[in-house]
């Protein structure tokens, strides 16, 4: 069972606000989080792209037809977040205060494959542009013996994941709050591919850095990089800033340039090389960017200082590079 996680700030808010607008009119009331449960009178529901729960299709491509805007969503989330995943669903759900989200488990059915049940894991990013926490709402992940395990207030742009196999769902709204609590909702399962995030997970597992997993401290870092909004190519290198070993990080594995170029492409490979192989690090990147503010250099110097906010928060190298570059 993987862990919980909430990420804030991960995607556009204009194109979550594009998506919102886009799909106000579109709800229809009846859609029941626990169809066992005889007093689940249901919710407001958008089936932006949904199938047959017991089938294993992906409907990716059929998403890129249906809502250019949320495959976009579903895209980034793939590339920076979860890794490869197969689509089973996507839709919007509302709430408003006398409707409630009753606790239930996603894809139960595939509990019957046993052994070979596929790994169902489950994303919500929250719609509303404003949300006051007197007003309730919050989705809940419960433990194998039902208590309350997470509790994530509808924050607008955060992204909750979790193993849908869990006990989750939205608590009731306050009488106080008028508006509907929009939620855009992915349901996915494993997949036998393997994108750059998913093959970082590979080769990293069991190094340790800074007291926690490599791939957490990787992943941290390419997370900051997407929020200060670094091209694609940039946020792939900051994804294997410290692959090959750093000046300050030492690893036992053998890892090759060419095994990174086919995973995120030679101008990413290239940043990560060069971050991983400058020595001193921090004063040669700030010295190279202030005699040639090129976006080589630029870039550089960004993902040291999402590197070191990462792991430190705020010091004085930070600060120095956020004057020159923020």
């Amino acid at each position: 069972m993987r862990p919980t996680k909430v990420y804030d700030g991960c995607i556009s808010l204009s194109a979550l606000d594009d998506i919102r607008n886009q799909y106000a009119r579109s709800f229809s009331y009846g859609w029941k989080a626990n169809t066992a449960l005889a007093a689940d009178q249901g919710h407001w529901n958008v089936p932006v792209c949904v199938q047959d729960n017991k089938s294993l299709v992906d409907i990716s491509d059929q998403l890129a037809v249906v809502s250019p805007s949320i495959s976009a969503v579903w895209n980034t989330i793939q590339t920076f977040f979860i890794g490869k995943r197969t689509l089973s669903r996507a839709y919007i759900n509302g709430y408003t205060y006398g409707t409630d989200g009753y606790l239930h488990r996603d894809d139960s059915f595939f509990d019957s494959l046993g052994a070979e049940s596929p790994y169902a894991e489950s994303v919500i990013i929250y719609l509303n542009p404003t949300w006051n926490a007197d007003w309730g709402g919050e989705t809940v992940v419960m433990t194998e013996g039902k208590e309350i395990d997470n509790a994530v207030l509808p924050k607008f742009g955060r992204m909750l994941v979790f193993d849908g196999k869990r006990w989750h769902g939205s608590r009731p709204l306050s009488r106080m709050c008028h508006e509907l609590r929009t939620v855009l909702v992915f349901k996915t399962l494993q997949s036998t591919q393997k994108n750059a995030l998913d093959q970082l997970r590979d080769i990293t597992d069991g190094l340790q850095h800074t007291g926690r997993s490599f791939y957490d401290h990787l992943t941290g870092t390419a997370h900051m990089l997407i929020k200060l909004g670094a091209p694609d190519h940039v946020v792939q290198a900051g994804l294997f800033h410290s692959i090959y070993g750093t000046e300050f990080y030492k690893h036992d594995r053998v890892i090759t340039r060419e095994q990174i170029r086919t995973i995120i492409g030679a101008e990413s490979e290239e940043l990560a090389h060069l971050f991983c192989t400058t020595t001193p690090r921090f004063d040669t990147l700030v010295c190279r960017y202030l005699l040639d503010p090129c976006p080589v250099n630029t870039h550089l110097l960004l993902i040291e200082y999402c590197n070191l906010l990462e792991q430190g928060g705020v010091s004085r190298k930070t600060e120095a590079i956020k004057k020159l570059l923020l």
